[in-house]
């Protein structure tokens, strides 16, 4: 750039401006991340939970068909994991998953369903299977509340709950799902009893006709 006398003017210098490509981030791969999300138990902790790949799944205990399918009962089944499921014990509750029977010839494929599970003593909560209670829950629920009344029916689930701590799993019950299953295994013991005529109060003193007076009604004569 040089400098004119005669008009004193600089001139004008032309600038090319080029910009430059932004800067390319390095995204990290999303292989090897742990997902992770807050849980919390009734007492507020926080339980951290991580996604694991490749779990060994337990498998309801349930007695197997012979056969499956009509290819005969002399196949190699195979016996996989399928739908998850929640089984309450006396003990707690324990994550299963319910049992799959494959035929390797047709690839036909059986898994229990409601009658089953109720032939071999487990009361489904749900239609989908999703929770399934032993009819010992019951049974042990009914009998101490006639031993003691005044146990509540959330000192029972939490006595399962604690059970289930002791022996290092974690799981919570829901009390409004076992309240409405409760009622219904009582519901259908009471309809049973009644169907077979199973006399459920009998006093040697006034047999056959019994009279007992209860306030909440459960014998009136």
């Amino acid at each position: 750039m040089k400098y004119d006398a005669p008009s004193g003017r600089v001139p004008a210098v032309s600038l090319n401006v080029v910009a430059l490509p932004p800067k390319k981030r390095k995204q990290k791969r999303a292989e090897g991340f742990k997902v992770t999300w807050r849980k919390r138990d009734r007492n507020g902790n926080i339980i951290s939970q991580h996604v694991r790949k490749n779990r060994s799944a337990c498998v309801l205990p349930i007695p197997l068909p012979l056969q499956v399918c009509t290819c005969g009962t002399d196949q190699d089944f195979t016996i996989v994991p399928g739908e998850q499921t929640v089984l309450v014990t006396i003990n707690g509750p324990y994550n299963l998953c319910l049992p799959v029977v494959c035929c390797p010839r047709c690839d036909y494929k059986w898994t229990p369903g409601i009658n089953d599970l109720l032939g071999c003593r487990y009361w489904p909560a749900t239609t989908s299977c999703q929770l399934l209670f032993k009819f010992d829950v019951f049974t042990s629920f009914e009998e101490m509340k006639l031993a003691s009344p005044a146990l509540s029916q959330q000192a029972f689930l939490r006595m399962l709950e604690h059970r289930s701590l002791s022996t290092g799993r974690m799981g919570s019950i829901c009390g409004d799902t076992f309240h409405r299953a409760f009622r219904e295994f009582a519901f259908c013991n009471f309809k049973k009893d009644d169907l077979c005529q199973v006399e459920p109060f009998k006093c040697p003193a006034c047999t056959p006709d019994m009279l007992a007076i209860s306030a909440d009604g459960n014998r009136k004569h």
